[in-house]
């Protein structure tokens, strides 16, 4: 059974922090154990900043804030960086770049067919270096971490008609859905949006329109800002929160929302609060301040 400390109370530490006797207990993940002379039974210290958990006997640290860690499944947005014998690097922000095999994309009009020597040589005609994409994590690997990816989804593949915005991906709460078509009660009717687990937040304009209208690019230029307003405020970034900063700067030009981000992230600030408050001890809910300025695990992925 997991838990918060082993009194069931929030307990946040910084490297050197005591934690625990040792007797009984495990040393995991951001922990070491330490032992002097005199003393019998060594103890646990942290060796991270972070949130203490008890698992069983198991003791470890989970980070506040940590590079990217990718998980099967995650929608990501990556830039590739080499085309190589048969398959892409692909930089999406984490430990290591990522890999999409030439046999894991979408063929040009879907079509169904083993990959030949003719796809090989013509590798760039599909992704070239610098290009865009959007694309899903399809393994982790268990050893070697490598990360393999996958586009043979219609919804994944080349992106363009948009702009990259870069935010920190702690802030990035998984949901089952991360390709948002922002609806005219957004304000930013005609837009799409990838909002990538890995941090990478791509924003384009729908359709297949050749040139951005000043209209678009101020709306895209507003969603942008919002985004950018929720990661200053450390509020965790999903569609929901998006909508409420979107409804608050309505009445803002997207060059003025980023110094108005007080205001214009209160809203969502109170949505996060509430799911908070529903969800947590009476007796922790002094933390959910600091929560809010530290990314806890359980508001970035419930």
């Amino acid at each position: 059974m997991e838990q918060l400390s082993s009194d069931g109370n929030l307990k946040v530490v910084v490297p050197g922090d005591y934690i625990d006797e040792g007797q009984g207990l495990t040393a995991g993940h951001g922990t070491f154990e330490s032992k002097e002379e005199e003393e019998e039974d060594s103890k646990i210290y942290a060796s991270v900043a972070g949130v203490v958990h008890y698992i069983n006997k198991y003791v470890c640290v989970k980070p506040l804030r940590q590079a990217y860690k990718p998980d099967i499944g995650d929608v990501i947005v990556g830039r590739i960086v080499q085309v190589q014998g048969k398959s892409w690097s692909v930089d999406i922000g984490a430990y290591q770049h990522a890999v999409l095999n030439l046999t894991n994309i979408n063929l040009p009009g879907g079509e169904q067919r083993r990959r030949n020597e003719d796809d090989q040589l013509n590798m760039r005609q599909f992704f070239r270096e610098g290009d865009m994409i959007s694309a899903e994590v399809q393994n982790v690997g268990t050893h070697d971490g490598r990360i393999t990816l996958q586009t043979r989804n219609l919804k994944y593949g080349r992106l363009s008609g948009g702009f990259l915005t870069q935010i920190d991906s702690n802030y990035v709460r998984r949901s089952k859905v991360h390709i948002h078509d922002m609806g005219e009660a957004s304000g930013c009717q005609g837009l799409s949006m990838i909002l990538g687990v890995n941090g990478y937040v791509w924003i384009h304009q729908k359709g297949s329109e050749p040139s951005i209208s000043p209209e678009a690019r101020e709306k895209m230029s507003l969603l942008r800002n919002c985004v950018v307003s929720l990661e200053k405020a450390h509020i965790p970034i999903f569609k929901d929160t998006i909508l409420k900063c979107l409804e608050s700067a309505s009445s803002l030009k997207a060059k003025d929302v980023i110094r108005n981000g007080e205001r214009v992230t209160k809203e969502a600030r109170k949505l996060v609060e509430k799911e908070v408050s529903m969800h947590m001890p009476q007796a922790n809910m002094l933390s959910i301040g600091m929560l809010m300025g530290q990314q806890s695990e359980f508001i970035m992925n419930h």
